[in-house]
Formats: structure tokens, C-alpha cells, sequence
């Protein structure tokens, strides 16, 4: 293809409607194995880049599965992860989930190739610009168990 027909093919993509299948975005958050042939753990908060919004959208859902982990559900060690939208060092919350068992924020365990879902979150501004990221924050309360990637994330969004 050369570089004439490729810019044609983006220029007709950007005037069509999205449909049904375009508003689905599945990515990976990848793994890797370490020096002694262990595949990625993290036992410490972190931050991880889902998607960079390709136009004004609102984030209407997301769902994760992790490969290979397991977290029980636990009201004194748990995960809370919290999805934000933004850029730079400003990264405001959109919703809160944990793998407590009871609370506000409790979605239970998680288990090896199970969604886990953010759909019962009390959820906060999710409108983002085009380019803001999306992002989730993974926080550890206690002592949980070392995440192990990789992890697959889903979003639904709807143009704005």
C-alpha cells in the first residue's frame, strides 16, 4: 500500500460513524520474565496506561482479567485499583474498585482468566478529551499478594 492510499483509507476511517464494534478497545498489559525465569510481579503501587483517548469520549465501562493471578478477597490486605483519566501529573479518579470483601468500594477476589469488573463503581467524570489517558492505579492496602501480569483490560466508550 503505498503512502497516498494509506492517507486515503484514514481520511475515509475519520468521517465514518463508529459503530457497535468501534467502541470496544481491548489492550494488554504485558509480562515479562525476570533473571531467574519468574514472569512479572509487582509487589508496590504502580500506575498503568490502558489507552490514550483517539477522540472526546466518555468511558462507559472496563473490565480486566489477569492471566495467571489470583487475589483473594480480604477486608485487611487488598488491592484497590482506580481508574483515572488525564495527562502530565494530573490524573483525576473516574472510579474506585477493591478486592475487599465488604465496603463501599468491594468487588471481592480475583481469579486467573475471570473478568473483574469496574461496572458497580460509583463512577465520577468520565468524559476525556482526545489524547487524555486512561489509566488505572493500582494501590496496596496491607500485605495482598504480588500481582503477577500479564492482564488483559477491556473498555466500552461512546464518542462525545
Amino acid at each position: 500500500m503505498t503512502l497516498e492510499e494509506l492517507e486515503a483509507v484514514v481520511t475515509q476511517m475519520q468521517t465514518v460513524t463508529p459503530t457497535v464494534e468501534d467502541l470496544v478497545f481491548s489492550t494488554g498489559v504485558q509480562a515479562w520474565v525476570d533473571a531467574s525465569g519468574n514472569l512479572t510481579r509487582s509487589p508496590l503501587n504502580h500506575r498503568s496506561t490502558i489507552m490514550v483517548a483517539p477522540f472526546a469520549m466518555r468511558v462507559l465501562g472496563v473490565d480486566v482479567a489477569f492471566e495467571y493471578w489470583t487475589c483473594a478477597e480480604s477486608d485487611t490486605n487488598y488491592w484497590e485499583l482506580t481508574l483515572e483519566k488525564g495527562s502530565g501529573a494530573s490524573f483525576p479518579d473516574i472510579a474506585i474498585k477493591t478486592t475487599q470483601a465488604t465496603g463501599a468500594n468491594a468487588n471481592g477476589g480475583i481469579a486467573p482468566r475471570t473478568a473483574w469488573s469496574f461496572d458497580s463503581a460509583n463512577w465520577g467524570d468520565a468524559d476525556m478529551a482526545k489524547g487524555q489517558l486512561l489509566a488505572v492505579n493500582l494501590a496496596r492496602v496491607g500485605t495482598p499478594p504480588t500481582i503477577v501480569y500479564p492482564a488483559v483490560y477491556t473498555v466500552r466508550y461512546r464518542p462525545l
